[in-house]
């Protein structure tokens, strides 16, 4: 069965005018914790979707399916539909097809402009997780916002976070953007979301001289973490011995967290 015969027009958005965007952050998954599932955070919507209907209408499906296709298969998982309004060409819906809990889908929100779902199961969280950021992109890069929204991939025989990137210029300030209090409240939060996905954190959290999250390491693993990188062109977090899918949802989540702090402060 081809890619489009998985996609399912249909008029599934009565009140588009009522979506409510919010302003771009780092989007990650959520550890529910003591067995509870997963979740997702800052999935939304680009602000400004509504101008460019016309464009998400042709989007090129098959091609998208394939990308999806992908995903699913780099973790084991059966790509399932994929459900778009026939009015706006958003996407509404999208599933996994897992051999231990069936069906499990990502849904967009009728009211919040956001993607959520209670998902059983950590593959098929990041690979719904990772379909859904690359089409948010997709749309940011069509309204010219051209954010990038953050997934979790398959990398050799590891994992790693794509787009997990400091906001343009932050490296150049002049003085500190955090201070020890900030600091010492963000490590309880970062132990709190590890310990969401049955992690430790390791010696804690370390910070750069000018106050920017340099390091977070568990002590799963041999010496796992994410490491801040300023020597490309993007700066952002990369991984060290980063194994399976828990330490780096963990880890993900961890730097998205920071990345955001920044992003509502910047917006103030």
């Amino acid at each position: 069965m081809s890619g489009t015969e998985r996609v399912i027009f249909a008029d599934s958005i009565r009140s588009p005018e009522e979506l409510f965007t919010q302003p771009f952050r780092m989007s990650s998954i959520v550890g529910e914790g003591s067995g509870r599932g997963f979740n997702f955070k800052d999935l939304n919507l680009p602000q400004g979707w509504q101008n460019v209907t016309s464009d998400l209408k042709s989007l090129d499906w098959e091609l998208f399916y394939r990308t999806f296709s992908r995903m699913c298969e780099d973790l084991g998982l059966n790509p399932g539909r994929l459900e778009v309004d026939s009015t706006t060409g958003l996407l509404t819906s999208l599933a996994v097809e897992n051999d231990s809990h069936g069906e499990v889908s990502l849904n967009l929100s009728s009211h919040s402009a956001e993607y959520s779902s209670s998902v059983p199961d950590l593959r098929s969280a990041v690979a719904l997780h990772g379909a859904a950021a690359s089409y948010l992109t997709t749309i940011s890069c069509t309204v010219g916002a051209d954010h990038r929204y953050p997934y979790i991939e398959r990398f050799g025989q590891g994992f790693t976070s794509h787009f997990l990137l400091l906001p343009e210029g932050l490296e150049k300030v002049e003085k500190p953007i955090t201070q020890e209090y900030y600091q010492m409240r963000f490590a309880q939060k970062a132990h709190n979301i590890a310990g969401r996905f049955g992690l430790t954190l390791g010696p804690g959290v370390r910070f750069n001289e000018m106050g920017i999250l340099d390091l977070i390491q568990v002590t799963e693993g041999s010496a796992c973490s994410y490491q801040l990188d300023m020597r490309g062109m993007y700066k952002g977090y990369v991984p060290h011995n980063v194994d399976n899918l828990y330490q780096a949802a963990a880890l993900h989540g961890i730097a998205a967290e920071f990345l955001n702090d920044i992003l509502n402060r910047t917006s103030e």
